[in-house]
């Protein structure tokens, strides 16, 4: 007998959905992929006795398809959403200071964001004022190699 889609999509599409959603994880990707599987079997109409035994194998055809297919890798610096990039600067910030030791990572938040000198700093993190204002430097100074490689 042949098929007819719209006739097996209405009574069909749910067990399918249920199927799908079982085999990903993820009820958007199920919608897909049951979405996929009635395209490919547009694409390969025959004569069915179990149509929903059928459409299940076509579901899960099309779902090992999509497992196996190379999937685009995008990296975030690629690409920023319009209006995200104060978004996308505070991760690389977040990253780049993520890789200053523990008293560079004090001495730029005691500078930037509580106002203190060179000499407050030192005193805070209980070493000479010559001393805070090194770390302080060195800190700057990671902090720019950092932004600068992120650049290239």
């Amino acid at each position: 007998m042949s098929i007819d889609l719209d006739a097996a999509y209405r009574l069909y599409r749910r067990p399918l959905l249920k199927r799908a959603a079982n085999l990903c994880r993820n009820t958007m990707n199920a919608e897909d992929l049951v979405q996929d599987a009635f395209v490919e079997a547009a694409r390969n109409p025959g004569a069915v006795r179990n149509v929903l035994g059928w459409l299940h194998g076509v579901l899960h055809y099309v779902f090992i398809r999509s497992i196996r297919a190379p999937k685009p890798v995008v990296e975030f610096e690629d690409y920023v959403a319009p209006g995200q990039e104060s978004a996308a600067e505070l991760y690389f910030v977040d990253r780049a200071m993520s890789q200053l030791t523990e008293k560079q990572r004090n001495a730029i938040l005691m500078s930037a964001v509580d106002g203190m000198s060179a000499t407050e700093i030192g005193h805070a993190l209980g070493i000479s004022p010559q001393g805070g204002s090194d770390i302080l430097r060195r800190a700057r100074r990671q902090l720019t190699i950092n932004q600068d490689s992120r650049k290239t």
